[in-house]
């Protein structure tokens, strides 16, 4: 009887250890992963071949996905795996990472990645709603669409100052 409660002990203690190690450790590695993501996304235009570049970001994506299971409630994490499925030419994975992303946190680089996506796919009216929500939160934000849609979301925030203001007075 002593021997199995000795061997419980010891198995408890395994387990307890290796639980405090397995957690922080895959944190980290997930860290990692999303730094390298990152650096992927600003220097895809810079892989030669588009077959090399569409690899490498489905690789990345692979592992974000593990990310992912670890840790579903991370919204960066469905942010970067949207982007490299963007960059691997996988548009419907990429727009329900960020729906994925969406659903956890609403952010402006969110609904501008979501409105980009729709405006490359036709879906104007969509994408213009989700562009107009992204320079409601920063209107930094529209200096990632093309001039002419530039100067509407701009004409719109000041449309919506305008009667911001007028409800005050």
């Amino acid at each position: 009887m002593r021997v199995v409660r000795a061997a419980l002990a010891i198995v408890a203690v395994f387990v307890a250890l290796w639980t405090l190690y397995r957690v922080p450790w895959t944190r980290q590695m997930c860290n990692i992963e999303k730094r390298r993501a990152e650096q992927l996304t600003t220097r895809a235009e810079t892989i030669a071949s588009d077959f090399a570049r569409q690899a490498t970001a489905v690789r990345a994506a692979e592992r974000m996905e593990r990310c992912i299971a670890s840790f579903p409630s991370d919204w960066q994490c469905h942010v970067l795996e949207g982007a490299l499925h963007q960059i691997a030419e996988r548009k419907p994975a990429a727009m329900a990472s960020y729906r994925a992303a969406l659903a956890l946190e609403e952010r402006p680089e969110i609904y501008a990645a979501i409105s980009i996506l729709q405006l490359e796919q036709g879906q104007t009216e969509e994408g213009l709603r989700n562009a107009e929500k992204a320079t409601t939160f920063n209107l930094e934000f529209a200096a990632r669409y093309e001039p002419s849609l530039r100067d509407e979301l701009w004409a719109r925030a000041r449309e919506r100052e305008r009667l911001l203001k007028a409800e005050r007075k």
